[in-house]
């Protein structure tokens, strides 16, 4: 029997993790750390010998009866092709990393066994997420990221910030999952299943419009969860969260799930091009408007939080225009470079305790390790040769070049503000200053997943080039054989070295790491000038809101919602209050005169009693609303995992015998 038949249990450790350290953390070492840690180990390990067998053409796909309700079936499944693999990679590796590095940044946190178990089931989420074979188990996944998201950026929720941060990124993201369910809900209905094979076979049959108005749908879906225009604004406040959990949103799990969701379902997509075009158009917009906003900011995080966005504007620009493979090796090489940065800017917070890149400077004698690294991530992230950024972005900009030249410009300028804002980032971080920092290299344990990172960073796009571009076959293999000439003649991956887009790719990072070096480093002009030379402060408190959009949210909700509550409260107050109010006043009449007819001195004693019993047990269940959502969030979880095991473990018949059950005691009633 070979590994990728186990494969369904890879999520397993990580959840087996979280239920650990939920109830016994406090009582391990470094808070249950070591658990998380292990676990993870098992599921990297597991996804590794996956990976390796997919490569040599291995697949899997399996069924297991879930439930049934009123003669429908639903099934839990797995789906292992070269997709999945790559994703379980990732995920399982950059965890790991960021829960080693988590040694030492949260080392001095009281609550840290929260933080490792919430951590755990996040990964166990992710890697059920894209394990899955159907949308329906899918959707669930996608829930329980988005909760694990919610809890983890609001980690410290003393913090107004980081519980409004939480809140915000919480409700947003429903606003995509919303439309994601609308969609899945049409294709439910209309083919009877959720299982992703079945639907991309039977979904040529349908009519232009109904592919379109669904796959919209489910793009909204993948808008929520990437953080695309125009439902990107949760993502910038989402740094509130410790460092390595932004690491691990930006790197591997929340953010990635929207991508990996236009590719899993990559086949219907591209039935109606006037969808791919929204969808490579959405991705090269967010791009250009991030990196320009990145641009302009101060705070360490936030900077990296933009970039993200726009990188992911990318990947579905890459997508969207029909290079599947460009746009997933570019998610790949996005996972080496921004969790590198992500953990090196964690550690420079750790060492000076601001966020303030105009408050830094002069790291780089006091932080070699976190430096060095951190300089392989930036040019990665500007995309210069032969970095990884390089290779996936230029296969980008090639396919946009052959698909659509105003797309091709969209991105170049997005390419030229990542070169930009990634030299003003590392510069103004480590470049010289006049006062000398008091900082201290990182411990090891955050210096290794620097150091592991920077290597992926350097060579994945230089061995992927030098082995014949490996990566493209081995994604290709995930799409059914109906769509693989589609891609293949849509994807622009063999693009020679010295053609027109890699050579106009290169010259534009040069120039803008240029300029930057200038500026920043040899300060041939100072930025006082640049300042005074142009009216940015209108600009930049612009840019400092993000266009205003999260203002615009803000003024919609309060005038239409605020006036749709004002509408309710008079109906409420007016109408219903008033109708209870009239049949109050009714009923007390007769119950006062029935009373009269009754000797009161004889049920007094009954009443009281009553009364008694209703007093106390309220006060009691009164104990169980903490007002903590929290609390309340782990109630849910644990519910919903007992509540799995249930119906696995005692049967697949287990919930129609019960719905049987009580259809008989209807009956009988």
């Amino acid at each position: 029997m070979t590994t990728i038949e186990y494969a369904w249990f890879i999520p397993a450790p990580p959840l087996l993790a979280f239920l650990v350290n939920l109830f016994s953390g406090k009582r391990f070492r470094e808070g249950g750390a070591w658990v998380s840690i292990g676990t993870s180990t098992v599921s990297f390990l597991m996804s590794a010998a996956t990976l390796f067998e997919v490569a040599g053409g291995g697949h899997l796909e399996k069924s297991w009866s879930w439930f049934s309700i009123a003669g429908t079936r639903y099934e839990l499944g797995i789906l292992i092709d070269s997709l999945s693999a790559l994703l379980l990679i990732i995920v399982s590796g950059v965890s790991l990393l960021v829960l080693i590095y988590s040694l030492g940044y949260m080392h001095d946190d009281p609550n840290k066994y929260r933080y490792y178990a919430e951590m755990s089931l996040f990964s166990s989420s992710m890697l059920g997420l894209v394990c899955a074979n159907n949308l329906l188990q899918m959707f669930v996944f996608w829930e329980l990221v988005g909760l694990c998201s919610y809890l983890l950026i609001g980690f410290w929720y003393h913090k107004p910030s980081a519980a409004s941060a939480a809140k915000k990124a919480f409700l947003v993201t429903r606003v995509g999952d919303t439309l994601l369910l609308a969609g899945i809900i049409i294709l439910y209905t209309t083919f009877g299943t959720f299982n992703f094979t079945q639907i991309f076979e039977r979904l040529g049959t349908q009519s232009p419009g109904f592919i379109k108005v669904v796959m919209l749908l489910i793009f909204g879906g993948a808008v929520g969860k990437s953080a695309q225009f125009p439902l990107h604004v949760w993502l910038p406040d989402a740094m509130e969260g410790p460092t390595s959990v932004s690491t691990l949103i930006h790197s591997a799990t929340m953010v990635k799930a929207g991508v990996y969701l236009v590719a899993r379902m990559y086949p219907a997509f591209s039935l109606s091009h006037d969808v791919m075009t929204l969808v490579a158009y959405t991705g090269a917009l967010t791009a250009a408007m991030a990196g320009l906003v990145a641009l302009n900011h101060t705070d360490i995080k936030k900077i990296l939080a933009y970039s993200t966005i726009s990188h992911l504007g990318f990947m579905m620009l890459g997508l969207g225009a029909g290079s599947y493979g460009a746009g997933l090796f570019h998610l790949l090489n996005h996972s080496f470079f921004k969790a590198l940065l992500f953990m090196a800017a964690g550690g420079v917070i750790h060492a000076l305790h601001t966020q303030d890149i105009r408050l830094m400077g002069g790291l780089t004698r006091k932080m070699p390790v976190t430096a060095i690294t951190c300089l392989i991530g930036t040019l990665a992230l500007a995309g210069m040769f032969p970095f990884s950024g390089f290779w996936s972005k230029d296969a980008i900009l090639s396919a946009a070049f052959e698909h659509d030249k105003i797309l091709f410009a969209i991105g170049a300028v997005a390419a030229l503000f990542s070169a930009l804002y990634a030299g003003r980032w590392f510069l103004l971080i480590f470049g010289p200053t006049q006062k000398e920092p008091h900082a201290k290299e990182s411990p090891f344990s955050m210096t290794l997943p620097l150091i592991i990172m920077a290597i992926g960073a350097l060579l994945s796009g230089v061995l992927n080039r030098w082995l014949g571009n490996p990566f493209r076959t081995f994604i290709l293999s995930s799409l059914p054989h109906s769509m693989g000439e589609y891609v293949r003649e849509s994807m622009a991956t063999h693009e020679p070295l010295m053609s027109f887009v890699p050579l106009f790719s290169i010259a534009l990072s040069t120039l803008a790491l240029l300029l930057v070096f200038i500026i920043y480093y040899m300060q041939m002009i100072p930025r006082s000038t640049l300042k005074e030379s142009f009216p940015t402060n209108y600009l930049q408190r612009w840019l400092n809101r993000g266009y205003g959009i999260d203002i615009f949210y803000y003024a919609f909700a309060d005038w239409v919602g605020g006036r749709f509550i004002r509408v309710l409260d008079w109906i409420d107050v007016n109408i219903v209050d008033g109708i209870v109010n009239g049949v109050g006043k009714m009923g007390v009449f007769l119950a006062f005169r029935v009373v009269d007819a009754i000797d009161v001195n004889g049920v007094d004693g009954a009443v009281n009693g009553i009364a008694d019993l209703s007093f106390a047990s309220g006060e009691r269940l009164r104990r169980l609303q903490t007002g903590v959502v929290g609390s309340y969030a782990t109630a849910i979880i644990v519910g919903i995992i007992l509540l799995m095991i249930l119906i696995l473990y005692m049967g697949s018949h287990a919930v129609p015998h019960l719905y049987a059950q009580i259809v008989v005691w209807k009956n009988m009633g």
